[in-house]
């Protein structure tokens, strides 16, 4: 329990070094992630033209090539430390909105310290230790040390019927209300307005999708509340964070995050362009200058609240494409993939809506395995749903990108219907 708050102070700490003590940290880590790493024959072959000794400091980076999921593919142990496994680690599994699959594999301290940087998001924006916190997601998050304090405290909430929903809120009266943008779009549209803003919640946050301003303006009127901005990621956690004036920080203590223009250098301030993320914490599963599939343009302004992490400004990425049934129940991509990504020679998917109650399910596996992953894809796709759904396989060697550059793993109706 010392050492986790132990991590907790040093993660609060963090926020407010100076410039230069911020350098310095994000130097000592990056030299001992890429020495960790440097130990995997999968960046060992990935970096086998590079001389090492030539990334002194995060401004090197750019010497090291980017790495994304394709890259893994069938090679997931070699970028894993052999020491750990589900016995001394944390083992989660992601797809995201590009429908590639990838076991991930966290070492505990760097859980810890990630936990940390969440409630540090929320104190950033004024929660306090006795709030309380309820929560959409497709599955509940483990509870751990604040959990046993008593502070802090997070409430799941199932995404059942509207009336179940408002029976779980009434009883848990939560000072904040946390979730996917995809489950806020539901929650208005299956709740009561007047019985949602009874709640008296006062603020919301959401991460995990990208929020579209519609949505955003119809959640502050209906909950006469702000809205808060958390960007984080499966393999990264908490990777940026509003604080009270507005401004998205990133969490430099943790990552080293990169904007790369279209010819792979660095984006000038408020250009778009591809988020490149290197992780500083993981000692288990090093991700360095990792493709997460998301944009964004960076700031070189400094923030009134007086951190000195870096500002993300605009961001672009998951979106609130969902597969919509016949009796207008949403399943966005965080659902569709609770089973497929367990599938280990299911390299990367993409469900296409054909019509409401007709899916095709394109797959790229693992060569010699299409037979039986497509059948094993097929049942745990359909098994998600509540009603009939019918799924036809469709075995490609790659999944095309959108007009923007990025695989999507839904196609909704609508776009399906105007292709």
């Amino acid at each position: 329990m010392i050492g986790q708050l132990g991590l907790g102070y040093q993660a609060w700490r963090a926020q407010w070094l100076s410039k230069p003590k911020l350098d310095q940290l994000r130097t000592k880590r990056l030299r001992h992630t890429l020495a960790i790493a440097a130990q995997l024959p999968f960046y060992r072959d990935h970096w086998k033209d590079v001389d090492l000794t030539e990334i002194t400091g995060p401004a090197d980076l750019r010497g090291l090539p980017t790495i994304g999921k394709p890259d893994f593919r069938g090679r997931l142990d070699d970028i894993t430390v052999p020491t750990f496994n589900e016995s001394n680690a944390r083992v989660t599994y992601t797809s995201g909105s590009s429908g590639a699959t990838l076991r991930l594999t966290h070492d505990w301290p760097s859980t810890l310290y990630c936990n940390a940087a969440w409630i540090r998001a929320h104190m950033a924006y004024g929660l306090k230790p006795h709030q309380r916190t309820a929560y959409f997601r497709f599955e509940p998050v483990k509870q751990g040390l604040t959990a046993k304090l008593r502070i802090f405290r997070n409430e799941f909430v199932p995404f059942e019927s509207g009336d179940a929903i408002l029976a779980d809120l009434r009883r848990i009266r939560p000072h904040v209300l946390g979730g996917y943008p995809s489950y806020f779009a539901d929650l208005i549209r299956m709740v009561p307005h007047d019985d949602l803003r009874a709640l008296g919640v006062r603020w919301l946050y959401a991460g995990a999708e990208t929020m579209p301003a519609p949505l955003a303006k119809q959640l502050k009127r209906i909950f006469d509340c702000p809205l808060i901005d958390m960007y984080g990621s499966t393999e990264f956690e908490n990777m940026a964070f509003e604080c009270t004036h507005g401004n998205r920080h990133v969490t430099d203590d943790s990552i080293i995050l990169e904007v790369l223009n279209a010819e792979g250098e660095p984006a000038a301030p408020g250009e778009i362009g591809d988020i490149v993320v290197t992780g500083l914490r993981n000692d288990a599963m090093p991700l360095v200058r990792y493709r997460i599939g998301d944009r964004g343009a960076w700031s070189d302004q400094t923030c009134p609240c007086g951190r000195n992490f870096m500002l993300l400004p605009r961001l672009e990425g998951r979106s609130l494409e969902a597969v919509v049934t016949p009796t207008g129940k949403r399943y966005p991509v965080i659902l569709l993939d609770e089973d497929l990504i367990h599938i280990d020679e299911l390299f990367q998917f993409q469900v296409v809506q054909e019509a409401p109650d007709r899916l095709t399910l394109n797959l790229v596996c693992a060569p010699g395995t299409e037979a039986e992953t497509t059948q094993r894809a097929v049942k745990a796709l359909v098994d998600v749903f509540d009603e009939p759904m019918t799924v036809t396989p469709k075995v490609v060697s790659a999944i095309p990108r959108g007009s923007g550059g990025k695989v999507k793993a839904i196609i909704p109706l609508e776009q399906a219907r105007g292709n």
